[in-house]
């Protein structure tokens, strides 16, 4: 059976608050929903034109003068039974492609030094993660606070808090014990370590 594809139902999400343009929703992606979902422009606009095929969206161009002419896509009451219809469905089992857990399967072929390094480096990646959840929660707020879906997004956004907050706590674990393999190893003759 084919994947089905999340992109039309992350698309649908989008315009079922507001009409967009094909540039708003890649801004939105970029700026919002980066850090757990992301689509390029080659993903949107065919997603785009689909949507409008089978009536799940509509398509109104729009001329401001001494503006470029815009595209904006709304979504059709056929659209929000759609997506709908898909959020009610179980959410598929969750596969993390962690680079940093890959390579610390192969840790005893690399000087622990390396490994300490490498999660240092996840930690400070994740702590930049985290101070840019708190600057979209301070966007979204702006924009949403008080309609109906503000706090739907409010919990996206406080997932992405935690697993970042577990991840740093992680990191500083896997250190500390990274640090206490080193020095275990710096009081014993070199040896050979078995995976």
């Amino acid at each position: 059976m084919p994947r089905e594809n999340k992109t039309k139902y992350a698309i649908l999400g989008l315009i079922a608050n507001r009409p967009m343009t094909g540039y708003d929703i890649k801004k939105r992606f970029e700026e919002h929903l980066g850090k757990f979902w992301n689509e390029s422009y080659g993903q949107i606009y065919p997603i785009l034109k689909e949507l409008n095929e089978e009536g799940l969206a509509t398509r109104k161009v729009e001329q401001a003068k001494g503006r470029p002419v815009r595209n904006v896509v709304a979504i059709t009451e056929k659209g929000l039974q759609e997506l709908r219809t898909w959020l009610v469905k179980p959410t598929d089992p969750h596969k993390e492609r962690l680079e940093i857990l890959l390579k610390l399967t192969s840790g005893a072929q690399m000087p622990i030094e390396s490994s300490i390094r490498l999660v240092r480096e996840f930690r400070e990646e994740w702590i930049r993660q985290m101070n840019g959840y708190g600057i979209i929660e301070k966007d979204l707020r702006l924009e949403f606070e008080g309609q109906p879906q503000f706090p739907y997004i409010e919990m996206a956004v406080d997932c992405g808090m935690h697993v970042g907050s577990a991840y740093i706590d992680w990191c500083d674990k896997t250190i500390e014990r990274l640090q206490g393999m080193k020095e275990s190893a710096l009081g014993k003759p070199s040896e050979k370590r078995d995976v």
